[in-house]
């Protein structure tokens, strides 16, 4: 027992000492760029002891929109905590009929490892979304309500008839029996319809479900939201 006590030792003491990265902070936890303005913008720290080289990517969700906003600077330095303000703009004067959902992926990396220190360092990606946001649309805070939910052929539907971004948790309860049902995201695009998975054996029938959903930062709200079904 006492060898094998010394043998772990030894091994942890030649591995190379793991430094995990606090990495690039984001100031909130989406980024929303309105057309009226043509730009939005956030305000990022590098929480790290050490200056970073900071890479801001774009992703594209909506299958209808591609390539719609542009981010500066996409690269550069920044020290030691300080802070740096990233801009988004669009690239199109085009009308936008519903809001647009993207990804952003901040990475700080570190400067090149000295070979001779016996220490990895490792970075953490922030991703998150980038809402784009029409000139002509209302503000709506409770999009969830404009939601059409349906059952049929054993299977639960849920479709998004508005011009609006529904965030929500993936797990829905259907009632009777509180049946737990599984979007595969937590959001539901302009004029998207997905069908729900469950674990469990599928009810003869549902006359309602009740979601979690999230306001536009991705809070939950106070209450959860329950729907009857009109099937």
């Amino acid at each position: 027992m006492k060898i094998k006590t010394y043998l772990l030792l030894i091994i942890v003491l030649l591995i190379p000492q793991l430094s995990i990265a606090a990495g690039i902070l984001p100031a909130t936890s989406v980024v929303v760029v309105n057309e009226k303005s043509q730009d939005g913008e956030i305000v990022v720290t590098n929480t790290d002891n050490y200056p970073v080289l900071l890479t801001t990517e774009l992703v594209n969700v909506d299958p209808e929109y591609q390539d719609l906003v542009i981010a500066t600077p996409q690269l550069i330095r920044v020290e030691p905590k300080a802070k740096q303000l990233i801009r988004f703009m669009l690239t199109s004067n085009s009308d936008l009929k519903h809001e647009v959902l993207m990804r952003v992926i901040f990475e700080g990396i570190p400067p090149q490892a000295d070979p001779d220190a016996e220490q990895i360092k490792f970075t953490i990606r922030q991703n998150l979304p980038l809402i784009i946001k029409p000139k002509n649309l209302p503000e709506n805070d409770t999009p969830w309500e404009l939601l059409k939910w349906k059952y049929e052929k054993n299977t639960l539907i849920v479709t998004n008839p508005s011009p609006y971004i529904v965030r929500l948790s993936n797990s829905v309860l259907s009632k009777p029996g509180n049946i737990e049902w599984v979007l595969p995201s937590n959001y539901i695009l302009p004029n998207q319809s997905i069908e729900l998975t469950t674990s469990q054996r599928s009810p003869t029938l549902i006359d309602g479900v009740t979601i979690q959903p999230f306001t536009q930062w991705g809070y939950s709200t106070t209450q959860k939201y329950s729907i009857k079904l009109n099937n």
